[in-house]
């Protein structure tokens, strides 16, 4: 980026809001966040509050996916499920080119589980409608964001074949001792999950994929003042099992006695109505299986210089104890 982040963004909005019916110039702009994904400043024009947010680039290329990514926050925010996009425009020169998406702003609070306890229903409502969105299904098709015909068993079996492929890259290599002490505890836990998916294959085969989150953890929520509550941080929105955002939800919020409420309410309202056992029977291992897949990660992260051993093992450490109870049969907060 060219210069003060500030200034970048008060000249790109002079050039761009205007056509968009918003004031040219800025009353304020503050920098919310930096990180080699995204930075997103707060800006305020007249009582009007918003974001703007873009991807770190170069002005030799613009950033294909980022392009791509701000086309699908546009289907978000018309969910209602996500803040209301308000416009994207190329950054030009004053931000090396790359898309810029303007959003308003929602002031919010991060739930607790208590929260989750007591709005279970809006939140199963929430993500039932994220992952029954045809239109936001049409465009992740389009964007090669995973393919509409695959069914969840085939999702379940492709997850557990990557992190095997993962697995087995990794143990080739040199670590630390006590990063390469992990090692076996994921090999251990993947063997023992992966086998559990042939069993349970009526829970997932001919059951259809939809558009997921893909990190439903309460960070990537909002609750605004009227308790309402909001969704950000799409990234990895994609077409897989729904149960991947119920099976992290459910584990990391939700006492296991209230599993089968929120699996009646998100099988309520609309033409598909998914069975409420299935949904939790493929949770259950869907969310093991992400756990190793952060696992992975932060491995993987070391390897690339990313993280320090320090950071991984802090990391990686309460995934490999979740799949410890979860082996015992503990699931649940």
């Amino acid at each position: 980026m060219q210069g003060d982040p500030i200034l970048a963004v008060r000249r790109f909005w002079r050039r761009a809001a205007p056509k968009f019916g918003l004031p040219a110039e800025l009353d304020e702009a503050t920098v919310r966040a930096s990180s080699p994904r995204a930075i997103v400043v707060m800006v305020r024009a007249g009582e009007k509050r918003m974001i703007a947010r873009w991807p770190p680039g170069s002005l030799l290329r613009v950033d294909s996916e980022a392009v791509r990514a701000a086309r699908l926050q546009l289907f978000v925010g018309e969910t209602g499920l996500g803040p209301r996009v308000l416009f994207w425009e190329q950054g030009a020169l004053e931000l090396d080119g790359q898309p810029v998406v303007v959003s308003e702003a929602v002031e919010g609070r991060k739930p607790d589980r208590d929260w989750f306890r007591d709005n279970l229903r809006q939140a199963a409502a929430m993500l039932a409608r994220l992952h029954r969105d045809a239109d936001l299904g049409e465009a992740l098709e389009n964007q090669g964001r995973g393919d509409p015909r695959a069914d969840c068993l085939a999702m379940a079996r492709a997850a557990r074949a990557d992190l095997e492929a993962r697995l087995d890259r990794l143990a080739g290599q040199d670590w630390p001792p006590e990063a390469a002490a992990l090692l076996p505890r994921l090999a251990g836990h993947l063997a023992w999950f992966g086998a559990q998916i042939q069993p349970q294959r009526a829970a997932f085969s001919g059951v259809r994929v939809g558009p997921v989150h893909g990190d439903v953890n309460d960070s990537n929520w909002l609750i605004d003042g009227a308790n309402r509550a909001w969704l950000i941080d799409w990234d990895g929105l994609r077409l897989e099992d729904p149960a991947l955002d119920v099976g992290m939800l459910l584990h990391w919020y939700v006492p296991p006695a209230l599993w089968p409420v929120f699996a009646l309410a998100y099988a309520e309202g609309g033409e598909f109505r998914p069975d409420p056992e299935a949904l939790l029977a493929r949770a259950r291992l869907r969310y093991p299986l992400h756990a190793l897949h952060l696992g992975l990660y932060g491995l993987e992260a070391l390897r690339a210089g990313q993280f320090t051993l320090a950071e991984v093992l802090a990391f990686v450490e309460p995934f490999l104890s979740d799949l410890d109870r979860l082996r015992g049969g503990r699931f649940g907060v």
